[in-house]
């Protein structure tokens, strides 16, 4: 069959667009607060070992780990688990190439229901409690985060994958005829195994990353982030225990470099799906380039990528609503989430009063809340590792010593016993001063003087040419400003996104239809060829005019 052995189950009928997952109440005296402060309990006082799982099997290092250590409590060893080498990435590669040709077979309609049931055990199964508290304690999310990213998150990432598959099959699969032809499609994987990186402050991303790669046919080599073992090893169980054939999916921990250089030579690369830091993408994308010259073929390059928000605010903008998405986005999940505001541009006429009002609120509302997100009150938790901890420490020295920043509030950092860093509010005097603006608890606040035009000729026009992207969010009750600052930001290069009054903050995510699977990411890693027949060909070499 054109559509791996089945296709859909009807070319006819229309896929039924996914709502979002219900999230519930995480106060430890809710039921499900209860449920998640007895997984949690029980992670705290039982050792965890998390194997690598190759075609199905569990294997260990009995020579080399990693610990397992909460980001909020580093002197608490949760586990550990198995490192990857050269010997396993074979072994991988191996176990991957086997399972493709089955799981390629697989009819489309099996393998969309398959992770429907790993959607649906995840919603309604200890499955969620389970991998809202690994989040909680590897990767220091507090308990609301931990919900709506590794649970509901997950579980809207798998259905709104799904959906998009079935729109795109349903476009797809379906005949064209004509008088004496027809027009149809074949869908094939890629052939080869796809190697999939993905980060520790995001497990729906993670998901997403694996996702669609697996769904259209194509075996995968999973390098989770050292950081999030348990929550991404938990959902590796999970697709096991939904069906998912071994080999499909290999789960291989481990250092970047112990696992990439052998992934990158191999000749049965066919993809990488990559979520994460922006530089790290493009150097792992130039050595895919490169070593596709020994292999005849470039394989597909794919990233989700991690980008800062610059908040620009003009005069006519309401500054309780600015207050309150600077600090959410700058400071919940300790400014480590996937959009988080790093720089901020206000009118300098109003920076005086705004400064004092940043300051109250951190002092009286953020900084009580941060600490142990095993508590459901916290609203900063622990930075994920000592060299995010450091860089922030550093940067918040250097400020004290500059005389072009100035700490408006926070500036303090304690390492005694987890990785914790007080939200820092910064002013600086140039965009220069803020680009440093570290990934953590920090932002960076630029007052202009000037129109906004400049500000925004500064912040646009004069960016440096290799600049990560960014989202930008605009604060203005001015419909012209809106209209034509939306408009200037979308001719510029750097600029992910525009926003408006509000910052990325993931609550719009949360619906399938917003966030969704964009169709064209899906022609990435499947090959569709057009067949065309002719049912009664030409009979005469020459034209009818030349007869």
């Amino acid at each position: 069959n054109s559509w791996g052995g089945g296709g859909v189950s009807s070319p006819h009928v229309a896929p039924t667009s996914p709502t979002p997952e219900p999230e519930e109440i995480v106060r430890w005296e809710s039921p499900y607060g209860e449920e998640v402060q007895g997984v949690v309990a029980r992670f705290l006082v039982t050792e965890t070992r998390i194997p690598m799982v190759i075609h199905g099997q569990k294997l260990w290092n009995s020579e080399e780990s990693l610990e397992i250590r909460p980001p909020h409590n580093t002197g608490k060893l949760l586990g550990t688990c198995s490192k990857g080498g050269e010997a396993h990435v074979e072994a991988a590669v191996e176990s991957a190439v086997a399972a493709g040709e089955g799981w390629r077979n697989t009819p489309l309609s099996q393998r969309l229901a398959l992770f429907m049931k790993a959607a649906s055990m995840l919603s309604g199964s200890e499955y969620r409690a389970r991998v809202t508290a690994t989040a909680i304690l590897q990767q220091s999310m507090t308990a609301f985060h931990a919900q709506r990213d590794a649970a509901c998150g997950v579980v809207d990432a798998i259905r709104s994958g799904v959906y998009t598959v079935e729109q795109w099959a349903h476009r797809a699969a379906g005949t064209v005829s004509g008088p004496n032809r027809s027009m149809r499609t074949i869908a094939t994987p890629l052939g080869g195994f796809v190697y999939s990186a993905t980060p520790f402050n995001s497990v729906q991303a993670a998901v997403q990353a694996i996702l669609l790669p697996v769904l259209l046919g194509n075996p995968v080599i999973w390098r989770p982030s050292s950081s999030a073992l348990m929550s991404n090893y938990i959902i590796t169980n999970l697709l096991q225990e939904a069906g998912l054939p071994p080999g499909v999916i290999n789960f291989l921990p481990g250092d970047r470099d112990d696992i990439w250089p052998h992934i990158r030579k191999s000749p049965h690369l066919a993809g990488l799906s990559f979520a994460g830091c922006e530089s790290s993408f493009r150097t792992m994308s130039e050595e895919v380039v490169r070593e596709a010259a020994d292999h005849g073929r470039l394989p597909v390059i794919s990233g989700k990528l991690r980008s800062p928000t610059v908040t620009v605010a003009d005069s006519t903008a309401d500054f309780r609503r600015l207050l309150v998405s600077v600090i959410r986005g700058g400071f919940e999940y300790a400014g480590q989430g996937n959009s988080p505001v790093k720089i901020v541009l206000v009118p300098e006429d109003v920076w005086g009063e705004l400064r004092e009002t940043f300051k109250k609120a951190l002092e009286q509302l953020i900084l009580p809340r941060r600490g142990n997100p095993e508590k459901t009150e916290m609203f900063v938790n622990a930075v994920i590792d000592r060299r995010t901890f450091n860089r922030c420490r550093d940067f918040i020295k250097d400020t004290q010593r500059a005389t072009s920043r100035e700490i408006v509030a926070g500036g303090e950092w304690d390492p005694a016993k987890g990785f914790f860093v007080d939200p820092t509010v910064v002013e600086v005097s140039s965009l220069e001063d803020a680009r440093h603006t570290p990934s953590g608890p920090v932002v960076s606040v630029m007052p202009y003087s000037g129109s906004l035009d400049d500000a925004l000729t500064t912040l646009l026009d004069e960016s440096p040419p290799n600049a990560e992207e960014f989202s930008l969010a605009f604060f203005s009750t001015d419909r012209g400003s809106v209209e034509a600052v939306a408009k200037r930001a979308s001719d510029h290069a750097h600029v992910h996104r525009v926003v408006v009054n509000n910052y990325p903050s993931g609550d719009e995510l949360r619906s399938p239809l917003v966030e969704g699977v964009a169709l064209d990411e899906i022609s990435k890693w499947t090959r569709v060829v057009p067949v065309q027949e002719t049912f009664l060909g030409e009979e005469e070499i020459l034209r009818p005019h030349m007869r």
